[in-house]
Parts: structure tokens; sequence; C-alpha cells
């Protein structure tokens, strides 16, 4: 039989982690080891992402806001010569969102680099989650343009 974190460890693990503290923090709180920490971690974030994916859809937002964060991921750049390695092998990673801005719900993310094709992913997905033609404001990023007009026409643009 595997070994199961007992329901009251596993609310402390997710609390953690949930305020922001680091895997290594929390297991130094919880007495929890942080290899399982990190696999409790990922099992919570592909629970999450099923639920999204199931009851975010036919939405009715008139205003959605596009954005996009830049961070690091496993490596940061102080790390690793920028002039002997590309972006993508010092972590540089981008969260892609998709907000309502009325009701503040993240109608749909994605994890990728600055580019076309992420741009392309996000703007599918914010159109196959939508019943109705919303207003989109950006930041002014050109990449936004294609996408939004091949996805919700040229009146959103």
């Amino acid at each position: 039989m595997a070994n199961v974190l007992p329901a009251e460890r596993r609310l402390e693990v997710l609390a953690a982690l949930v305020n922001g503290t680091s895997i290594r923090a929390a297991s130094r709180m919880t007495g929890v080891h942080q290899d399982t920490i990190g696999r409790f971690g990922q099992a919570i974030g592909e629970g999450c992402a099923r639920l999204h994916d199931r009851l975010v859809r036919d939405l009715t937002s008139p205003l959605v806001d596009l954005d996009e964060m830049h961070g690091w991921c496993k490596v940061r750049q102080k790390q690793l010569d920028p002039a002997k390695h590309s972006a993508a092998e010092m972590g540089e990673q981008w969260t892609w969102a998709a907000i309502c801005r009325t009701s503040k719900l993240v109608i749909a993310w994605h994890v990728g680099k600055r580019d076309q094709e992420s741009a392309d992913a996000l703007v599918e997905n914010v159109r196959a989650r939508l019943a109705v033609m919303p207003q989109i404001t950006t930041d002014g990023l050109g990449l936004y343009v294609q996408p939004i007009a091949a996805n919700f026409g040229r009146a959103v643009c």
C-alpha cells in the first residue's frame, strides 16, 4: 500500500503552498519531505486545472483583459552567464492570462515563451470559453493582434 499523507497534514502543506511558502520552507514547517510536497503540489495543480477546464465554459464576460507576466523557473538568471546560455536554458517563462475585468475570474492561462505561438494559444483558449464577443483590452503587445482578429473578428480589435 502506498504512503498517503493524513488529511490534516495535507491541509497544512496546502496552506503553506497557497500562502507562497517555498517547498523547502513548507518541508521545515510541516515535517513532510520536499519530494512529497512537490508531488502533492503537482497533483493539486493538475486537479485544479481539470476543474477549471470543466467549469469555466460558456462565459458571458463582456470585458476581458489579456496580459503576460515574466518569471523564472528552476534557474535564476544570475546563476548562468547570459552570453553563454539562451533565455530558455536560464529558465525564463511567461505566464499569459485572460481575466474578466468585472469578476476577476481567470478565464484562461498559458505558460510559455513570449512569442506568437503562446499568444495564439491563449486567445484560442479564451474564444473557446466565451459565449459572447467581449471588449478585449491588452497592454498593446503586437502579438495579440493576429489571433484576436482570427478568433473574434476585426470588430473586436
